[in-house]
C-alpha cells in the first residue's frame, strides 16, 4: 500500500517526515511517501508528486491552524481527491478540531493527532493490507514504537504564537496557485527546452491564427497536460465545478484548443 503524505509549513513538515519512517516501521508492507521540497522546486518535483499521486492508494493530509486555508494545501488536496476515493483520504488535525475544518477539506475523514487517533488510523491501514498483522501483534508493535514518534507530535501540538490570519478570498488563493504553476512551467522551459514546442514564441502568441483557437493534443506535452489537470483540481477545490466555467478558465490560462480542454476535463473526472 502506497500512502501519500501531504504537508505545508514548518509546523506540519516534521510530523509528515516522522510519519513516513514511523508508519513504514509499524507496517512494513506500506510505502509512505512525502515530499521534502516545496513548490518552488520546479517541474521535476511537480512530475514526481504527480506520479506518486497516481500510484497511492490512500493519503494523509497534515493540517495545522497555519496551513488549513493555504493555497497549496487546498491545491494538493484537490489533486489527491481526483485520484483517491474520499473515504481513503484522512486529515491529521494538528492543533485543530473537526469543527475547525470548513469547505472542501471537510469531506475527508478527520484524525486527532494523538496516540489513540493515530492508533485508529494506522490500524485501519493495517486492515486494508493484503496480509494484515493480527490485532494483538499490531498493538504490541504500535505501543513499542510510539515513543519514537511522540516527541515530534508533542512539539507540533505546542501552542504557536502567531498573529491572527485573515481569511483570504478564493479568487486570491486560486491566483496564487496559478502563479506558482506558471513558475513551474517557466522552470521547465529552461530545463527541458527541447520538450516544449508549446513555448515556442511563434506558436504561443499566434495559436488562433495557426491552430484555430489553441494548440491541439499532439503538440501539448505530458508535463503540460498534468499541470492543466492540476489547474482543474485547484478550480474544483475553490468551488468552481461547472464544466463550462472550468473550460473557460482553462482557455484563459493555457493556449490549448477547446477540444483538448474538454478531453482533459473528462480525464479529470468532470462531465
Amino acid at each position: 500500500m502506497k500512502i501519500f503524505i501531504s504537508w505545508s509549513g514548518s509546523r506540519s513538515k516534521p510530523v509528515a517526515i516522522a510519519l513516513k519512517g514511523w508508519i513504514k516501521t509499524v507496517l512494513q508492507a506500506t510505502e509512505p511517501w512525502v515530499s521534502t521540497n516545496d513548490i518552488d522546486g520546479g517541474s521535476v518535483w511537480f512530475g514526481k508528486i504527480t506520479e506518486q499521486l497516481k500510484e497511492s492508494q490512500t493519503s494523509i493530509i497534515c493540517l495545522t491552524p497555519e496551513n488549513v486555508s493555504e493555497p497549496w494545501i487546498l491545491f494538493e488536496a484537490g489533486a489527491v481527491a481526483k485520484g483517491i476515493e474520499a473515504n481513503r483520504i484522512c486529515t491529521l488535525l494538528i492543533g485543530l478540531n473537526p469543527t475547525d475544518i470548513k469547505g472542501p477539506l471537510a469531506q475527508f475523514n478527520h484524525t486527532a493527532c494523538d496516540r489513540e487517533g493515530l492508533r485508529k488510523l494506522i490500524g485501519g491501514f493495517n486492515k486494508s493490507l493484503k496480509q494484515p498483522i493480527d490485532d494483538t501483534q499490531f498493538t504490541i508493535i504500535f505501543d513499542a514504537l510510539w515513543p519514537h514518534l511522540s516527541p515530534v507530535i508533542e512539539e507540533a501540538l505546542k501552542p504557536q504564537q502567531t498573529a491572527p490570519k485573515q481569511t483570504r478570498p478564493s479568487e486570491d488563493m486560486l491566483a496564487e496557485i496559478l502563479e506558482r504553476i506558471r513558475g513551474i512551467e517557466n522552470n521547465t522551459v529552461k530545463q527541458f527546452p527541447d520538450k516544449w514546442p508549446f513555448w515556442n514564441p511563434n506558436i504561443l502568441f499566434a495559436p488562433t491564427r495557426a491552430y484555430g483557437g489553441g494548440l491541439p493534443f499532439e503538440m501539448v506535452t505530458g508535463e503540460v497536460r498534468d499541470q492543466i489537470k492540476a489547474f482543474i483540481a485547484a478550480k474544483v477545490t475553490v468551488g468552481i465545478t461547472n464544466p463550462d466555467d472550468v473550460i473557460s478558465e482553462i482557455l484563459k490560462s493555457f493556449p490549448i484548443s477547446a477540444d483538448l480542454a474538454r478531453q482533459l476535463l473528462l480525464e479529470s473526472g468532470m462531465n
